[in-house]
């Protein structure tokens, strides 16, 4: 996973297992690149291509800053 700047936050490993049912490791981070966000993303095993891992196919992001 690749952010250009993380503001007073810091990557959290969410869930990692098999979503999709390929027999290969899925993964959920937390990724709010600050503190007054909520930021999800989803990466699947089944969607990468050539020497990927995984690859990122969902992210939603809920700001709540005032």
């Amino acid at each position: 996973m690749k952010e250009e700047s993380f503001n007073d936050t810091f990557v959290e490993l969410l869930f990692a297992g098999d979503i999709d049912n390929d027999g290969k490791l899925d993964f959920i981070f937390g990724a709010n690149r600050n503190y007054e966000e909520e930021r999800v993303i989803l990466f699947l095993s089944s969607k990468a291509e050539k020497e990927n891992v995984v690859k990122k196919v969902s992210e939603i992001a809920i700001q709540f800053d005032c």
